[in-house]
């Protein structure tokens, strides 16, 4: 499959997810990721593990570690993360809520390492 063709089915079928209505946290994830890209704000897709938490840290890599995808956004000196699967969320994006699964992989060029999805000294807002 050429380049051209995987690009136009990607956005293919981001739009059919948007006509239906309905998608899982991956086509949620690239959805709001091409959002923000139009208003010129980058976002990367970041793994998560929802039940294994700061203990993937002692996990061997590999892909079946993760079982979420969410959106990581960073806005200046701020990290924001985003879940395209939560229902009904609104507000000022600094008040938003989102579980700390503890540790992400953002998928970005560079990236090799897990991150601490929170600082221990930083403000949040969680919601188990």
């Amino acid at each position: 499959m050429s380049l051209a063709t995987a690009l136009v089915q990607y956005y293919d079928d981001l739009v059919n997810h948007l006509r239906r209505r309905f998608g899982d946290c991956k086509d949620k994830t690239m959805l709001l990721i091409e959002l923000l890209a139009s208003g010129g704000i980058k976002a990367h897709p970041a793994l998560v593990a929802t039940a294994r938490g700061k203990g993937i840290a002692n996990e061997l890599p590999s892909h079946g570690v993760f079982d979420h995808v969410m959106v990581l956004l960073e806005l200046g000196e701020r990290r924001y993360w985003l879940d395209g699967t939560r229902l009904y969320q609104a507000g000022i994006l600094s008040e938003r809520s989102v579980s700390d699964f503890g540790l992400a992989l953002p998928i970005r060029q560079g990236q090799d390492a897990l991150v601490s999805m929170y600082d221990t000294n930083e403000p949040r807002y969680i919601v188990d």
